[in-house]
This record gives structure tokens, C-alpha cells and sequence, in this order.
């Protein structure tokens, strides 16, 4: 049965990532799928993860639309991603969500969901 469940703080300290405020921990049964994090900073502020084994089947699709509910709820109203160009899997995410392609500068590219999106 897959679920998602804000993750406890014992676990989040166990992590590699640190410092986000929303925390959330994709399973099935009892396996662990993904991670989804949030954090108020300008510097990488979401965080998707998705094991290697688990890929291709619309679990990052999923974490990123569980993050933007929340977000959203938060009042966050406009999303802006910089990523590596040649990280495809990212890239077929944003565009899934009509991400608007913003600039593209040596090996990053920009993208934004604007306000009014709908998940």
C-alpha cells in the first residue's frame, strides 16, 4: 500500500540532507520509495529523491505534487527551479506541471510554475 507521512525528526537527523522544515517519506508497505523536503532558503529549498529502483514509475511526479499541495497551503504561490541541463528526470517533472522555461546559463537551466498552476 503506498503512502506518504511527514517524517519524524529522528529520522530526518539520520539524513544526509539537514536544515528543511517540511520533511515528507514516500513508502510502500514498509519499503522506503522517496523523500520529498522543503526548505525556506534560496539555495536548492526542495529536495526530491527517488531510489534508483523505484525510478520511472511516478513517484517524483507524485512527491513533487504532495510538496506543491502543502506549499501552496503555506501561501508559497510561485515556484522557481535551477537545475543541472542535463538532469533529464527533473526536467520531464517540470514540464509534467507546465513549468515555464525561464533562461538557460552554461549548464543551468531556470524553469518556473507561476502561480496559478493546478496539480
Amino acid at each position: 500500500m503506498l503512502y506518504i507521512q511527514e517524517c519524524l525528526a529522528d529520522l530526518k537527523n539520520n539524513l544526509p540532507i539537514k536544515d528543511f522544515e517540511i520533511f515528507y517519506e514516500l513508502k510502500d508497505d514498509n519499503k522506503t520509495i522517496g523523500f520529498s523536503a522543503f526548505r525556506k532558503s534560496n539555495e536548492n529549498p526542495i529536495y526530491i529523491f527517488v531510489k534508483k529502483e523505484f525510478r520511472g514509475n511516478g513517484y517524483g511526479k507524485f512527491l513533487f505534487s504532495q510538496m506543491f499541495e502543502k506549499l501552496k497551503d503555506l501561501d508559497f504561490n510561485e515556484f522557481i527551479f535551477t537545475f543541472d541541463k542535463n538532469n533529464i528526470p527533473i526536467l520531464r517533472i517540470l514540464e509534467y506541471f507546465s513549468a515555464v522555461h525561464v533562461n538557460t546559463k552554461k549548464n543551468n537551466c531556470t524553469y518556473m510554475i507561476p502561480k496559478d498552476f493546478v496539480i
